[in-house]
């Protein structure tokens, strides 16, 4: 079926019936217990758990069994060694979180370091030296923490072309058939931007073996370094790392993001997304837009299907958890982030909180 159109239905927030909730990011896995974990950034966790004891650059919480649009989270680990809400270490450098997996049960989270706006004139949050961490616990405690806490001596994925890796989401605990197509049974997918937390300017994919992601170890991953006509070209390693080509690229309008793939329509899609003033004299967060592509494999070709401007709401980093996608691909809840410069205002008023937004992908140019 081919797609030509998206629709987006009015965003439903958390932060309502008393509940409440700052942070963003927001990407999911939907374990084998039925529940989705969440990775939530610069936040005091759901109902203010963590505030007495400082914000949190990065935590790990659950929405449980609740589904959109009545999500209800709860925490399950502050990641402390992290550091709180913005604390910098000697490289003057953050901890950010970035994608989450669960494969055969246990949970994988991507974590990075990030510099905010180094280059003042245009606001880019740059990313680098990316590693994964494994839970065996459902996210109540990791491995190499809190080794990869502060410094982080050994980066899984060093530099900037793999800097924020997020996981392709294809079910339940990744759960695929093994005659999956494009090695989904065999490999776990993951994509980076080229070392920005928003507005770059490219998309990396990497893989790595189901049966060896457990390992963490670069010489297991490889990663898409173009194609001669007749398929991909996967280099494994750092030497593919530093080879890797994009699968899709556009200057400026990629944030970090992650992929899905829709079973009952055999299509990837992928959410980019950017903030379209970046200069000084008119940058602001009130205004985002999305850019949705689509492909039949996961390196491509991509296909642009849509875009929504949210201005001014300022919706980003969208996220679309599997376990919100119909059985007909088709209909789906989208997790994002508000204008996070209304992070002091009343609850009533504050946008920095998670938005649930229903998404229609079509088939005709009449929205069906």
């Amino acid at each position: 079926m081919e797609l030509t159109k998206a629709v987006f239905g009015e965003p439903v927030l958390y932060n309502r019936d008393g509940q409440f909730v700052l942070g963003d990011t927001w990407s999911c896995a939907w374990s084998d217990d039925d529940q989705l974990y969440c990775v939530i950034d610069d936040t005091p966790g759901f109902d203010m758990v963590l505030r007495p004891s400082r914000d949190r650059n990065v935590a790990i919480g659950s929405f449980g069994t609740s589904i959109c649009p009545d999500l209800k989270g709860e925490m399950v680990n502050g990641m402390e060694a992290f550091g709180r809400s913005n604390q910098l270490g000697a490289d003057g450098a953050c901890w950010k979180g970035n994608g989450i997996a669960s494969v055969n049960g246990d949970l994988y989270l991507s974590v990075s370091r990030h510099w905010y706006h180094v280059k003042r004139y245009d606001h880019r949050q740059i990313s680098r030296d990316a590693s994964i961490l494994r839970s065996t616990d459902k996210g109540k405690s990791w491995s190499a923490t809190p080794y990869n806490a502060e410094p982080l001596p050994d980066p899984l994925f060093p530099g900037p072309r793999f800097a924020v890796p997020w996981f392709l989401d294809a079910g339940k605990d990744g759960e695929i058939p093994s005659n999956a197509p494009h090695g989904l049974g065999e490999y776990l997918y993951a994509v980076s931007n080229d070392g920005y937390w928003n507005n770059g300017n490219a998309i990396h994919l990497g893989r790595v073996r189901r049966e060896d992601i457990a390992n963490l170890k670069l010489d297991e991953w490889e990663f898409y370094c173009g194609d001669r006509g007749d398929g991909p070209i996967w280099r494994a390693g750092m030497p593919g790392l530093d080879a890797c080509y994009p699968i899709i690229s556009k200057p400026f309008s990629f944030g970090q993001t992650g992929m899905n793939y829709l079973h009952a329509l055999d299509r990837f899609i992928l959410l980019g997304w950017h903030y379209p003033r970046l200069d000084r004299a008119t940058w602001n967060h009130s205004e985002c837009v999305w850019d949705i592509y689509e492909s039949p494999t996961p390196w491509g070709p991509w296909q642009h299907l849509d875009s929504v401007t949210w201005k001014p709401l300022g919706l980003y980093n969208p996220v679309i958890p599997s376990k919100f996608v119909s059985e007909d691909g088709r209909h789906m809840w989208v997790l994002a982030c508000g204008d996070f410069d209304t992070w002091n205002l009343p609850p009533e008023e504050q946008l920095y909180t998670l938005h649930q937004v229903p998404l229609t992908l079509c088939h005709d140019a009449i929205g069906r």
